[in-house]
C-alpha cells in the first residue's frame, strides 16, 4: 500500500547515507520459495510492483554510481587504453 509518496533521507559528507520510505518495498518485492509473490500490492497492483522494482533498482545504482566522477584511481589507465585503440 502507498503510504506516503515521499522520501527522507540522511545526507553524510553530500551523499545520502540513509533513505527511508514508509512504503512496504520489501514486501511489494518478496516471493517465496516457489516464486510466487507473498504479497498483494494494493491498490496499485503489478504497476505498484513494478514501480518498486524500479526504485529499489535505481537506490542500488544510486549507491553503486554516485562518486565515479571522483573517484580518479584508475584513470591514468583508462585514458591510457583509449588513446592505445586504432
Amino acid at each position: 500500500m502507498l503510504a506516503s509518496p515521499a522520501l527522507e533521507a540522511v545526507e553524510r559528507d553530500r551523499r545520502l547515507a540513509v533513505i527511508y520510505t514508509q512504503n512496504d518495498l520489501g514486501g511489494a518485492m518478496a516471493r517465496d520459495g516457489f516464486g510466487r509473490w507473498e504479497h498483494d500490492v494494493v491498490p496499485g497492483g503489478d504497476e505498484q510492483r513494478e514501480r518498486s522494482f524500479r526504485f529499489a533498482i535505481n537506490l542500488v545504482m544510486y549507491a553503486l554510481c554516485l562518486d565515479y566522477k571522483t573517484e580518479q584511481a584508475h584513470i591514468d589507465f583508462i585514458m591510457r587504453t583509449r588513446r592505445a585503440r586504432p
